[in-house]
């Protein structure tokens, strides 16, 4: 399973790439997901960072994804490339309206 698609408010669908050890996320501009991939994908977090890979390496997000395993069963970090901010907060946003994940309240 190397990509999954999202289908976001607008109806407009992503596709997100599974992160593994063997492919660490990109040190590009994109957006990243804390998913759980059991049935069925279900987003837990939905974040943009104009550097993906620092920003998942950061303490900060280590924390989150602890507590996004932990308390809300989320089993892989997904990416997707966006070079654009502006369309990087656009994908969140139309992610988190169709989604609500839990802990983008």
């Amino acid at each position: 399973m190397n990509q999954v698609p999202f289908i976001g408010a607008s109806g407009r669908t992503y596709e997100y790439r599974v992160i593994s050890s063997t492919d660490p996320a990109t040190p590009f501009p994109g957006n990243f997901l804390f998913v759980s991939l059991n049935n069925q994908a279900r987003i837990v977090y939905a974040g943009e960072a104009d550097n993906v890979y620092s920003a998942l390496s950061s303490s900060d997000l280590g924390r989150l994804y602890e507590v996004a395993c932990t308390q809300h069963g989320a089993t892989h970090i997904c990416d997707h490339l966006n070079k654009s901010k502006k369309g990087r907060e656009d994908e969140v946003r139309d992610l988190v309206r169709h989604h609500n994940p839990v802990l983008n309240v």
